[in-house]
């Protein structure tokens, strides 16, 4: 079964990328979900090519859509060192319970790793990425 997966970040109100994924069975907890999530993503980053000596360029528009999900770059690798997924999952975990994300499956807020959630072919998933005000305080 396929979902979609929307990114979005809080007090956007464009999304910032929206992702189909196969999702094998359901239901499943959030801790699983999350996991396969990276893993997926983890498996399309190893993938894509390293370095090469082909120069690219940027479009303008490319620019601004890349400025706006808030990473510009040429869209490769710079090092042949693969991605960890036991790694890249335990910091996506963290990164849950320490609350930089939260996850909406069809408008309802996701609270625990380990609550159970019901996909069905046009369920959305969104994960929203919460960003920290900073500052100083003197």
């Amino acid at each position: 079964m396929k979902a979609l997966v929307t990114i979005k970040a809080a007090g956007k109100k464009k999304h910032l990328a929206s992702i189909p994924l196969d999702v094998p069975g359901s239901p499943l907890t959030l801790r699983q979900f999350v996991e396969q999530i990276v893993a997926d993503s983890v498996k399309a980053f190893n993938a894509r090519k390293v370095d090469s000596d082909l120069v690219r360029y940027l479009t303008r528009d490319a620019i601004d859509e890349q400025v706006f999900t808030g990473k510009l770059g040429f869209d490769r690798r710079y090092g042949s060192k693969d991605a960890d997924v036991g790694e890249s999952v335990k910091a996506a975990l963290l990164a849950y319970a320490d609350g930089l994300y939260r996850v909406f499956v069809d408008d309802r807020e996701i609270t625990s790793l380990d609550e159970m959630i019901q996909l069905h072919e046009a369920s959305t998933v969104a994960l929203v990425r919460l960003t920290m005000l900073s500052g100083a305080i003197f």
